[in-house]
């Protein structure tokens, strides 16, 4: 049984006498099958289509950029001692809030939780400040539009069934008037 040669390298795509490898790296990649030397040196010609690609590249991450640039936009800096909502990143909920402690890099806070009192660090666009929030008298705090609980649940208005209009209701059970 006769052996077959096993090329190392798909097939060059259509149109071109170069492999995908050899059109990323510029050259001929080395392998077991003995070479002439003058094959690994990066031709000019491939050194230019890199070139050629890589300002392609640029231009289109430039348009990326741009288009980015469009609807993007800055927010405002927090300042230490600023009640924020922070962003739970699992659930996306606004579900936790906190106190701003200090600016720790560029967009980046530390924050203090209500409630544990542990610290977290959290990027700016994870924090929404806390606007007019309004304290009671027992220590709670609560958001506007926010209504404060009542003492007890609301009680309805109950109506004696009419069939029992002859009986004579109150604490006790209902007994027949004769």
């Amino acid at each position: 049984m006769g052996h077959h040669a096993v090329p190392q390298h798909p097939p060059p795509p259509q149109g071109s006498e170069a492999s995908p490898a050899q059109l990323i790296t510029g050259r001929q990649l080395r392998d077991a099958i003995p070479v002439d030397a003058s094959l690994y040196e990066v031709s000019e010609r491939w050194a230019w289509l890199l070139r050629e690609r890589e300002r392609a590249m640029a231009r289109s991450g430039d348009s990326a950029a741009s288009r980015h640039d469009q609807t993007a936009y800055n927010l405002e800096p927090l300042t230490p001692g600023l009640r924020t909502r922070i962003l739970n990143p699992g659930s996306g909920r606004w579900d936790r809030a906190g106190t701003v402690l200090e600016t720790t890099a560029p967009r980046q806070y530390l924050v203090r939780l209500d409630g544990s009192g542990r610290t977290t660090i959290r990027n700016r666009r994870h924090l929404r400040p806390l606007t007019c929030v309004q304290a009671h008298d027992d220590g709670t705090t609560a958001m506007p539009g926010a209504t404060r609980p009542s003492q007890g649940r609301p009680q309805r208005h109950r109506q004696a069934p009419r069939h029992l209009l002859d009986y004579v209701l109150g604490n006790a059970t209902p007994q027949a008037t004769h």
